[in-house]
C-alpha cells in the first residue's frame, strides 16, 4: 500500500509491504538491524547527496544456493561449481574472502565541484576483515588487468600510486578507462571507493564530519517521524540541480535538434530555486513488514540526483562530447570535500 500527500509545502508519501509469518531464505535477507549514527558518520555535514544501505553479500550467496538447491539440487552443484571457477581464475574465494571481509553498511555521498557539476561519488566501507578485503580487491585488480592486456586493453589501464602526505603509506588502485579513473585504497580498515586519487584523498580529508548532525538531515528525519531506519537517500536539490538541470536541458536540446526541431533557451536554473530544497527517503523493517516514507518538495524530487547527471556525462564523454559546466551552486563549497 502507498499514500503521498502535500503537507505545507512539501510533499510526503508513505509506503508498506506487509510479510507475514517467518522470515526464511532470501525473505530473511531484507532483516537489517537499524542505522546508528555511527553506521553513516564518515559521510560529511552538508553533503549534496547521500545514500546508506546495508548488503550482506556472504549471506546473500548462502541464501541463494539454499534457494537452488531445494529447487533441483542439481543445479546447486552447478552453482558451486561456478564459483569453483571464479576462484580458479582468480585466486580469490569471493564468499569467504571478499564477500565475509566487507561491512554490510554501505555510505555514499557526493559534492558539486565549483562549477557545480557532480564529478565523482564516493562509497565507504568499513571492513570486517581489512587485510583479507584489501588482499582479495588487489588479486581481482591483477585478474583484471590480465583479461584487459589479452583484450588488448581497450584503453583500460590498472596502476598503483601513493598517497600525497600525510597519507603517503596509502596505496591509491587507480583504474583508468576512456571516460574516466576510478580509484579505491584502504586506510584504518575502512574501504573508500572513489574517482581517481584526488577523490579518495579528498574522502580522506572530510572522513568523520558526519551527516547525523546536519541540521537539514535532521530536520527531514524529525519530519518523517521515524528513526529507527535501515537506509535511507537524502538530497540537497539546490546542490545537485545546477549540474542536474544543466546535463538534462544539453540533451534533450541535442534529441530535439537532431529530429530538426530547434529548442528555445530554457530558464535559468536560479529561476527554479525558490522550488528547491532537500529531500529525505527513509525505509526500515519490523514485523509487520516493509516500510517507507520521503519528504521533498515536489512528487518526484528523488529524481533529481548525480547518478542521472553523471551518466548524461559519462555518455557523452564516450561519444567524445562535452558538457557545459553549470552554473556554481552558491552554496558550494569551494573546495569540494568528495568525490567519484
Amino acid at each position: 500500500s502507498g499514500t503521498g500527500a502535500f503537507e505545507g509545502k512539501g510533499w510526503v508519501s508513505r509506503g508498506f509491504v506487509g510479510l507475514e509469518g517467518e522470515r526464511k531464505g532470501l525473505m530473511g535477507f531484507f532483516d537489517y538491524p537499524a542505522l546508528t549514527p555511527e553506521s553513516y558518520a564518515m559521510i560529511p555535514s552538508g553533503a549534496a547527496w547521500a545514500s546508506v544501505f546495508r548488503f550482506d553479500g556472504n549471506r546473500l550467496i548462502t541464501d541463494v544456493r539454499d534457494a537452488v538447491v531445494k529447487i533441483n539440487p542439481e543445479t546447486g552443484q552447478q552453482f558451486d561449481q561456478v564459483m569453483r571457477q571464479v576462484y580458479a581464475f582468480t585466486g580469490v574465494d569471493i564468499q569467504k574472502d571478499l564477500f565475509a571481509s566487507l561491512g554490510d553498511t554501505f555510505e555514499m555521498y557526493a559534492t558539486p565541484e565549483a562549477d557545480g557539476t557532480i564529478q565523482r561519488i564516493t562509497l565507504v566501507n568499513r571492513l570486517k576483515d581489512a587485510e583479507k578485503g584489501e588482499q582479495a580487491l588487489t588479486s581481482l585488480e591483477v585478474f583484471g588487468n590480465q583479461m584487459m592486456q589479452q583484450r588488448g586493453g581497450n584503453g583500460v589501464s590498472f596502476s598503483q600510486e601513493a598517497l600525497d602526505a600525510p597519507n603517503d603509506k596509502v596505496m591509491a588502485h587507480l583504474v583508468t578507462t576512456p571516460v574516466g579513473t576510478g580509484a579505491w585504497a584502504v586506510k584504518d580498515g575502512v574501504l573508500y571507493v572513489s574517482g581517481g586519487k584526488t577523490g579518495i584523498e579528498q574522502a580522506l580529508k572530510v572522513a568523520g564530519k558526519g551527516l547525523a548532525a546536519d541540521p537539514k538531515f535532521i530536520a527531514l528525519k524529525a519530519k518523517l517521524g521515524q528513526q529507527d531506519i535501515g537506509g535511507f537517500a537524502y538530497s540537497d536539490l539546490n546542490l545537485v540541480g545546477p549540474g542536474y538541470y544543466n546535463a538534462m536541458t544539453s540533451t534533450i536540446k541535442q534529441l530535439t535538434e537532431m529530429q530538426g526541431i530547434q529548442m528555445a533557451d530554457m530558464p535559468s536554473f536560479d529561476l527554479l530555486k525558490p522550488y528547491m530544497g532537500a529531500g529525505l527517503s527513509v525505509w526500515w523493517t519490523d514485523a509487520a513488514g516493509i516500510h517507507a516514507a520521503e519528504t521533498g518538495p515536489f512528487p518526484g524530487w528523488s529524481g533529481i540526483n548525480p547518478m542521472s547527471e553523471m551518466q548524461v556525462r559519462m555518455q557523452k564523454a564516450i561519444m567524445g562530447e562535452e558538457t557545459p559546466a553549470a552554473p556554481a551552486a552558491p552554496d558550494a563549497p569551494a573546495t569540494p570535500p568528495a568525490g567519484m
